[in-house]
């Protein structure tokens, strides 16, 4: 994670917070997020383009069906982590 996150925005960030798996008969995927408080140094630096988006604004992008909830997921408190099933 910290590897991938610096090589596409720039920026290090060691502390990432697991959030929970999604799970389906073929694939299984880890979810984790972090919060950074230097955002205004995130940039695109690989051919994959980095976007801040606000929470209140993600309605008006093309998403994946499961973006929205992954992350309104990963912002409950009382929550320690959580497992979708497809």
């Amino acid at each position: 994670m910290r590897r991938e996150f610096q090589e596409e925005t720039g920026v290090y960030n060691e502390f990432w917070i697991y959030s929970g798996i999604m799970i389906s008969k073929d694939w299984e995927v880890h979810v984790f997020h972090s919060f950074i408080h230097n955002i205004d140094e995130v940039k695109t630096t690989t051919e994959e383009v980095v976007q801040i988006i606000s929470l209140e604004d993600l309605g008006n992008y093309d998403l994946l069906d499961n973006v929205e909830v992954l992350i309104r997921l990963c912002l409950l408190e009382d929550v320690n982590s959580f497992q979708l099933v497809y």
